[in-house]
């Protein structure tokens, strides 16, 4: 009895494909954590690092194989070819395996901490392992054919390459057939069929190496068939071959003073952090907002009739119960993100509640021109109520604190003589402000608010 891969060599090669598990979705943590469906979808979308490695460590294997003359003994075991075969595939895709889940188990671990409902999937789990045990054997049949110095680097290279064509000009026939897939999955998940399809569609890949080795030719061709009549199904997956996740996607609403938030059971992840935002929002925009405000994270919308329907009756319950409904795909969507930037929330909420001037409306034209060389734009009436509610609300107004920094500072925007207009405004009692804002409610709005306007501020 002797091993096909020496242990040292196993555990650098598990641990070049935890590397590259981890590589291909801890980056992206924002995305995935807390939300069980995207976690794996993440995990599965390392697939474009992982089989590369796979490859690559399977053919370093398959060279150390015939350096060391273990081919050779294969051949001269006395057990049945078909298991000597099989072993020699099984113990690396064992080490691969290995790697897999110890790159696997930190977002597991992470997201259980995190998630408010749903489970890992073990069969997307286990199409991921099945996919890269027939690379490692494909990589290993390589390794064992070409020189030692060209087997690793030429099975990496080709897998890579051909992984990434596919992706840019056949993203269908790569979904299908492997367990890359980097669709948003807040709301859905791969459906069982598939997963099970890819699991024995690899798994029979890996056969008809073994077939192959063990020269079992009649059983290599009825594989091979196999793995034919396998793909014919799988070529009917498309993006949006997935199956709905009605708990993920059920609406929560919590009421917290004059504000109610309500969210995904998926998302409520994000309930805790995103509350006080939005309670500081309507809050300081009191009078330009109703006395009770509804937020609705629609990102579920179209995902089914019933989901639909479910969207429509809350929207329709709240307004019956008197509170103005806003929808975050207008006003501030945090998409598929478990994590969002504050700085985003605020600048696409005030951004829906005062649109940018239209100077067509105003009753002036704008402010004085900026002096020659000043290649600042010049302020509008909006950009005064902007400022003003990013300075309320805590937002940096700056260009160089994150990426939805709001630039209204005069480094950016030339205000004239209108600077005296943002210290007025500033300098209102919440009460006098909110009387503003009823008053010229419509105006504000609808984008129409007039330098006149803010000047009532001083009467």
């Amino acid at each position: 009895m002797f091993l096909e891969v020496r242990p040292r060599h196993g555990v650098l090669a598990a641990l070049a494909v935890a590397t590259a598990t981890l590589a291909g979705h801890a980056g992206h943590w924002r995305s995935w954590l807390g939300v069980w469906s995207e976690t794996d979808q993440y995990l599965s979308s390392s697939f474009i690092l992982t089989a590369p490695v796979a490859a690559a460590a399977g053919a370093f294997f398959g060279a150390a194989a015939r350096r060391n003359g273990v081919a050779e003994r294969r051949h001269a075991a006395g057990r049945s070819a078909w298991l000597v075969q099989l072993r020699a595939a099984a113990e690396p895709a064992a080490w691969v395996a290995l790697g897999l889940l110890l790159g696997t188990v930190p977002a597991w671990i992470a997201t259980a901490f995190v998630a408010v409902n749903g489970f890992p999937n073990p069969l997307s789990t286990l199409a991921h392992v099945g996919a890269l045990a027939a690379v490692t054997a494909l990589g290993q049949q390589v390794g064992g054919q070409l020189p030692w110095f060209l087997g690793v680097p030429v099975a990496a290279a080709v897998l890579y390459v051909g992984l990434g064509v596919l992706a840019f000009n056949a993203e269908t026939l790569l979904i299908a057939l492997t367990p890359l897939d980097d669709g948003a999955a807040t709301f859905e998940r791969p459906m069982a069929w598939v997963l099970l399809a890819q699991i024995v569609l690899w798994l029979t890949v890996l056969a008809a190496v073994v077939a192959h080795r063990a020269d079992q030719t009649r059983t290599r061709f009825l594989l091979v068939v196999g793995v034919a009549v396998l793909t014919v199904p799988l070529l009917y997956v498309t993006p949006s071959t997935r199956a709905l996740i009605k708990d993920a996607a059920t609406q929560q609403c919590e009421a917290a003073g004059q504000l109610t938030l309500c969210l995904p059971r998926a998302k409520a992840v994000v309930r805790p952090d995103l509350t006080p935002e939005y309670e500081q929002a309507v809050t300081a925009l009191q009078g330009l907002v109703a006395d009770r405000v509804t937020l609705v994270d629609d990102e579920t919308a179209a995902l089914s009739p019933a989901i639909d329907r479910d969207l429509a009756l809350l929207v329709e319950r709240e307004e019956l119960g008197g509170a103005e409904v806003i929808p975050l795909s207008l006003a501030g969507s945090i998409d598929t993100y478990t994590k969002f930037d504050r700085n985003g929330i605020h600048l696409y909420f005030i951004s829906y509640l005062v649109p940018a001037s239209d100077f067509r409306l105003s009753e002036e034209t704008g402010p004085d021109e900026p002096d020659d060389g000043d290649l600042r734009r010049a302020a509008m009436p909006s950009d005064i109520l902007h400022r003003w509610y990013f300075t309320e609300v805590g937002v940096p107004i700056g260009s160089s604190t994150g990426m939805y920094s709001p630039m209204l500072d005069e480094t950016f925007v030339n205000y004239g003589d209108r600077a005296e207009l943002f210290s007025c405004f500033s300098s209102l009692t919440p009460e006098d402000r909110a009387a503003w804002f009823r008053k010229h409610r419509d105006e504000v709005r609808e984008g129409a608010v007039t330098w006149e306007n803010l000047k009532e501020c001083s009467s």
